[in-house]
């Protein structure tokens, strides 16, 4: 069920991706709203067929959502959680890399979303860019969504937490939102390996400084043990840390694993 389950979603995704990204581009002259609006219903469609498919999702929230913007920290373990956060969050920016942009009708509609879009081959210009446009995007009104690992860390494991967006959350007198979710282990980075059971998710409440000083690294490190804890809560082992350059094989399999039908 596994391979049918991802070949399904594969081939869902084929139809209604350029669908969409047409959509939005004809819908440019509309405005931003109408255009985010297109790509949180795509979003949405996505996150209800992965859940129809058998992958799907509980939710729990440590408190209302406030009403202006913030940043919001997640953990970045599958594909998953990139369409989840377009679905329940309000308007937001979510932070790519450059050559993202380039792939057909994906990339032409996320560049519709005014996403903040970086040149990692360069870490210190990237922090640039997150800073510079992570504070356009909160004037206007939009959400930041920063993964703080930087990269997709597989499930089982904890990738280094940059604090950019903590940087962005300080500089702008915002809060910080921490996401914790264990749907690496059901959308598994292959094509054809997604797993059925229910992904848990935990929003924090704001986070706000401990005090005027807070450097943004200890803010990051807050919101790190929360989400690693919380992961650990929903019942999996602590993550190991992903060095650099490593290559993952957790040694650890979910209790899916053996019930999937």
């Amino acid at each position: 069920m596994n391979i049918l389950r991802g070949v399904a979603l594969f081939l869902i995704q084929c139809i209604t991706t350029p669908v969409f990204a047409l959509l939005m581009i004809l819908a440019l002259p509309l405005g931003g709203k109408v255009v985010m609006r297109l790509a949180s219903m795509w979003c949405a469609l996505n996150v209800d067929i992965a859940a129809f498919l058998g992958m799907r999702y509980h939710i729990i929230w440590d408190s209302p959502l406030p009403t202006s913007p913030a940043v919001i920290l997640a953990k970045h373990s599958s594909a998953w959680e990139t369409f989840f956060l377009m679905k329940v969050f309000p308007r937001a920016a979510i932070v790519v890399k450059k050559e993202l942009l380039r792939i057909p009708f994906f990339g032409w509609g996320l560049a519709m979303c005014e996403p903040i879009a970086i040149d990692r081959s360069s870490p210190r210009e990237a922090r640039a860019q997150v800073q510079a446009q992570g504070l356009a995007r909160l004037k206007k009104g939009h959400w930041v969504n920063i993964f703080p690992e930087g990269t997709r860390t597989p499930a089982g494991f904890r990738g280094r937490y940059a604090s950019s967006g903590a940087a962005v959350a300080l500089a702008a007198g915002v809060p910080v939102i921490a996401v914790a979710h264990d749907a690496g282990f059901f959308w598994k980075k292959g094509l054809l390996d997604k797993r059925a059971g229910v992904i848990q998710v935990r929003v924090s409440a704001p986070i706000w400084p401990n005090s005027a000083d807070e450097s943004s690294t200890s803010l990051t490190r807050r919101a790190e043990e929360w989400i690693e804890s919380c992961i650990e809560e929903f019942g999996h082992p602590p993550a190991q840390t992903l060095l650099p350059n490593q290559k993952s094989t957790p040694n650890s399999q979910h209790r899916s694993d053996q019930s999937d039908t």
